[in-house]
């Protein structure tokens, strides 16, 4: 490369690029970990951690590129395993702002017009999720083909597409389930086989998902398409509105009767869907909710029939949201939810940090 060079740093070859990611990672770790260094003023934090998203983002863009360059399983063998776990779901997409998570195993990524990205594990497909657009309106369709259970791919997954949307900016999002089911939350198989540091991040990651997607600078509608159940009804709580098909499912968020104390942004999600004279029941019970006792209640702002049109009736609700002014929006959505967003982003990591033991975890 000569001084001449004018070219764009993705145009160099798939090694390069390559060894480029992995020089980021390592930077984007060392200015995250700068955080919690008594040595450094505090009053830098803010400057060290937009330099740390400022190389992820770089990174995401760079991983993307070299992976197009050359086939995709070559591509996600490196010495450190961690070259390939991040998504960027189409060329120019900038997986911005988001903390890097170790991915369980080499990853795929099927392009294509309508932006689906897909995360395996090992032979078996993990987490699956597609983007598309039409008349200003966005959907992203979680299908796994089962629960639609949340792991680190999941979240990595769903902020991806996250990010397309923040870049596209459609006027507003539906987030919508497969036929039966919306998500059953986090995968209880999969957690207490996980080492506590992998834990740890990925319970971290669910926190941080959950609250970008109730802080989303986009109106928000959640498609839900069947069973709500756990961090699947946080998903839903995190949007603006919920519409529910019609059928034998449940709305539950089902914590406290299986053990599990409720983090702080989980308690604020619940708060802003649930009106407050159904908190004790629905938080602290953990009542069960069908989707007509969900509409009595004002959980749920519709209930539709047949089950099949959920998604097609979560568009339409949001088409009048798409009109709205998109920066007088995100403004006030941001004033609105600053005080419990701060409040439970800042008590995140402490009560992850007090979590069970894998072993307890059930």
């Amino acid at each position: 490369m000569t001084a001449s060079w004018r070219g764009s740093v993705l145009d160099l070859p798939a090694g390069v690029l390559e060894e480029l990611a992995r020089e980021l990672d390592v930077l984007g770790r060392d200015l995250h970990a700068a955080r919690g260094d008594p040595g450094v003023h505090h009053a830098l934090d803010g400057e060290l951690e937009a330099g740390a998203d400022g190389v992820r983002r770089l990174r995401g863009e760079v991983v993307f590129h070299a992976r197009e360059s050359k086939p995709l399983a070559a591509a996600s063998a490196t010495p450190d395993g961690r070259f390939g776990e991040r998504h960027c779901v189409t060329p120019g997409t900038v997986c911005r702002g988001r903390p890097l998570l170790r991915a369980p195993g080499p990853s795929t990524y099927s392009g294509g017009r309508d932006g689906a990205i897909a995360s395996a594990s090992g032979s078996a497909m993990a987490d699956t999720m597609r983007y598309e657009a039409a008349d200003n309106v966005a959907q992203i369709t979680l299908d796994d083909g089962k629960v639609n259970a949340m792991t680190l791919a999941f979240f990595e997954g769903l902020n991806a597409v996250l990010d397309r949307a923040e870049r596209e900016r459609p006027g507003a999002v539906v987030m919508a389930g497969r036929a039966g089911v919306f998500s059953a939350g986090l995968n209880l198989k999969v957690l207490p086989t996980l080492a506590p540091e992998e834990l740890k991040r990925t319970m971290v990651a669910f926190g941080r998902t959950m609250l970008r997607v109730f802080t989303f600078p986009i109106p928000t509608v959640a498609a839900v398409t069947g069973h709500a159940i756990a961090g699947g009804a946080m998903l839903a709580f995190a949007c603006d509105l919920r519409l529910m098909a019609e059928g034998p499912f449940r709305l539950h968020l089902n914590e406290v009767a299986i053990g599990l104390a409720l983090p702080s942004w989980a308690i604020v999600l619940a708060q802003a869907a649930v009106p407050p004279r159904f908190h004790t029941e629905a938080i602290l019970h953990a009542r069960m909710y069908s989707p007509g006792e969900a509409l009595e209640r004002s959980i749920v702002h519709r209930v539709v029939r047949p089950a099949e049109r959920a998604a097609e009736e979560a568009r339409a609700a949001a088409a009048p949201l798409a009109a709205l002014d998109q920066a007088a929006y995100a403004i006030s959505k941001a004033r609105h939810r600053a005080m419990v967003v701060k409040w439970a982003t800042e008590l995140l990591e402490t009560e992850v940090g007090a979590l069970p033991s894998r072993a307890t975890i059930k």
